[in-house]
């Protein structure tokens, strides 16, 4: 927010809250900034500043309040409409009209325009959003994030067939531009669909003539398609790279053709660089698999995982059931997430107001406050002990997942976090052995590593589990009923994203 302070008012008061914000450390800001609305209740700007901190908090029924006081006090000020807008949405309010008024005062904000779309989907009126960001993209072409928020919303509210349909719009109008095949391959990879990225790819050489920007691409696909031999000639064409998503998905073709000596050499240089979230968990696989003591390592010898049942008195099991299946009926599944038969729910679950919700965050809070306090020594090199953990974790992303009948999560992890969990709020009555059991530590599928979960956790009402965002998980199939479950992210209030270097194998 960089609007200049009112006249006659300390600048150190923004100042205060805008770096509290981005140190983390909201509480000591938002008690000076109550102090001084409190000599000032005309001030606006402040009581946005102590609204964002309250939101960074967890707390938007505190923040929604005091930016409507606000925006009644400067009924024409943008920028407090704006952040009502998208607090009311993150809380799981009605938002459309915020959204709109924000809009008739910037109708050039392609932000707004997206969120637009997001709080139509909340609303019930996901068909309405397509069609609303379908008349944009035909007129803009190169809206890149439209066209990827279309693909998103399409496959969510049933209508997959339509998901690519504006990027092929662009690609006619562009002639000889790659850029929006280039998305829409990104799209389709990402969506675990090999074959229709590699159409893309062979019509997109065919119309410009140069293979060359599609190289990777092409030898992506092929092992994706498991082409193996094919896969490995393209990789082989490609020069050494030493960018971190060729390194990764060039390890992914070497697993699969079990030279794990060479997806080694690809991964653990990686490691302790930012941004190596993506890299640890394959560095588990290929030390679980080749017997490195690093993966007793990285699952803190047997303690890099919790579990626990939540006080039922404190969880109210009956309110988020009803609340998680009003979402449910008009969610979707996202185009590229790990859910197999069945819908996931959109935006951050975790911050919506509703008791129920408030109380089933604060409840997971603690529980992850007390692991983190639990697990061992720091340890500068380990990407879960390397964080800082003196102060609370806050969540990153959250979400609510329902399969039913034979559904389940393929392998998966999660980049964006540090720790990760999973909340039972209901699970099938009737099964049997591993059926709808999480598995935590095995080896996916695709990759073709037979290597066996380290633990499996039974589903239960109540039940909470937490792991590391780098370990790989997923679930059996329940065969029958109906599995209701929070998930969610974790990142430490000062994350530590490079390390001094990751331990030799002899350790």
């Amino acid at each position: 927010m960089s609007d200049p302070a009112v006249p006659g008012v300390p600048a150190t008061v923004y100042e205060m809250a805008e770096r509290a914000l981005a140190a983390g450390d909201e509480q000591p800001a938002i008690d000076a900034v109550e102090r001084f609305l409190r000599s000032h209740p005309g001030d606006v700007r402040a009581a946005q500043w102590l609204a964002l901190l309250w939101r960074a908090c967890d707390r938007r029924d505190k923040a929604v309040d005091l930016l409507e006081r606000a925006l009644a006090r400067a009924p024409e000020d943008v920028g407090i409409r704006r952040t009502l807008a998208y607090v009311r949405l993150e809380a799981g309010l009605p938002a459309v009209r915020n959204f709109l008024e924000a809009i008739a005062h910037r109708p050039g904000d392609a932000e707004l325009r997206l969120a637009l779309a997001s709080a139509r989907y909340a609303e019930g009126d996901g068909l309405q959003a397509l069609d609303e960001l379908d008349r944009m993209l035909a007129v803009n072409h190169g809206w890149y994030q439209g066209h990827r928020q279309f693909a998103q919303l399409a496959s969510m509210v049933g209508q997959p067939d339509r998901a690519l349909s504006t990027l092929d719009r662009a690609i006619a109008a562009f002639g000889q531009s790659i850029d929006p095949d280039l998305v829409a391959i990104d799209l389709l990879l990402d969506a675990e669909h090999p074959a229709e990225a590699r159409a893309y790819i062979d019509r997109a050489v065919a119309r410009t003539g140069d293979p060359r920007p599609f190289a990777l691409l092409d030898a992506v696909a092929e092992d994706e398609l498991r082409h193996l031999d094919r896969a490995a000639e393209r990789f082989d064409r490609l020069a050494p790279v030493d960018e971190p998503g060729h390194r990764i998905r060039r390890a992914r073709h070497l697993i699969r053709r079990g030279a794990l000596d060479a997806a080694r050499a690809e991964i653990e240089p990686l490691l302790g660089q930012p941004g190596d979230a993506e890299a640890w968990p394959y560095a588990w696989l290929i030390w679980r698999a080749t017997g490195d003591v690093r993966a007793d390592w990285l699952d803190c010898d047997g303690k890099a995982t919790h579990v626990v049942d939540l006080d039922p008195n404190r969880l109210d099991l009956p309110g988020l059931r009803r609340e998680l299946r009003a979402l449910h009926d008009r969610s979707g599944r996202f185009l590229n997430q790990s859910v197999r038969h069945g819908s996931q729910t959109d935006g951050p679950l975790l911050a919506r107001i509703s008791p129920a919700i408030a109380a089933a965050r604060e409840l997971v809070r603690a529980e992850v406050a007390a692991f983190a306090r639990a697990m061992p020594p720091a340890d500068a090199a380990h990407p879960l002990l390397r964080q800082d953990r003196d102060a609370a974790a806050r969540f990153a992303g959250s979400w609510s997942v329902r399969l039913t009948g034979d559904g389940y999560h393929s392998a998966h992890h999660h980049p964006q976090g540090w720790l990760s969990g999973v909340l039972y709020i209901e699970v099938p009555e009737m099964l049997s052995g591993l059926a709808g059991h999480l598995w935590l530590g095995g080896g996916p599928e695709n990759l073709g590593l037979e290597i066996a979960p380290l633990r499996t956790v039974e589903p239960k009402p109540g039940r909470l589990v937490l792991l590391p965002s780098c370990m790989w998980h997923g679930t059996n199939p329940s065969i029958m009923g109906e599995r209701v479950t929070i998930a969610f992210d974790m990142i430490p209030k000062r994350l530590n994203q490079s390390v001094p270097g990751v331990p030799a194998n002899h350790i």
